[in-house]
């Protein structure tokens, strides 16, 4: 005899092939709504339990063992006015209703991705806006500080960075200024014959 193949899908052995493939589809789709899914809101959850139960999204163990795990979250949280759901496999998939699945799928798939997408893109708008903006500040700082370094260097004021040099020139020239009218004061003593006598006190 020979032997029968065995497909694992989610820890769960199929042997036919359309079931494990079905199977596999659910898997995707539980993955998908675990990644969306806030499980700190109970409404959210129940209403995913709701509209998965009425439409009959899972027919496969995975998906009912999802189910499951829905249906004893809620009623461990104290949730109301949920039923246990019960799927019996009437018959087996079709390829057609497997292709429609898969379809469903892919575009459950895109949207996540899309949505994922544009998040990013949005994040990194903001930061490149902020890194722009910070470009554009530091270099007005960098221009405000040379101005500033400019025009400490070239004005008459004393300031913090040259108070000492401007300090030293201004009693340099007051000095040499003075030193001048005292010259001049001799000078013209001297022409008109003016002559004092020290006297030194012992």
């Amino acid at each position: 005899m020979e032997d029968q193949k065995i497909y694992l899908v989610g820890g769960i052995a199929f042997t036919d092939i359309k079931q494990a493939k079905l199977a596999q589809i659910e898997q995707k789709r539980i993955e998908i709504l675990d990644e969306k899914l806030n499980y700190n809101d109970i409404e959210a959850v129940a209403n995913v339990y709701k509209k998965a139960r009425d439409n009959r999204t899972f027919q496969t163990p995975v998906g009912i063992t999802y189910m499951l795990r829905l249906y004893d979250w809620l009623i461990k949280n104290n949730y109301e006015g949920v039923d246990k759901m019960y799927v019996i496999m009437e018959q087996e998939p079709d390829k057609a209703n497997v292709d429609n699945l898969e379809n469903g799928l892919l575009t459950e798939r895109d949207e996540l991705w899309k949505s994922r997408l544009e998040n990013q893109k949005k994040k990194e708008w903001v930061l490149s806006n902020k890194l722009r903006t910070s470009l554009w500040v530091n270099a007005v700082l960098v221009v405000l500080v040379i101005l500033l370094f400019v025009i400490s260097q070239t004005g008459n004021n004393p300031t913090i960075l040259n108070y000492k040099t401007k300090i030293i020139n201004q009693y340099s020239a007051w000095e040499q200024e003075l030193e001048q009218r005292e010259q001049a004061v001799e000078e013209k003593e001297a022409e008109l014959g003016i002559m004092y006598e020290s006297t030194v006190s012992e």
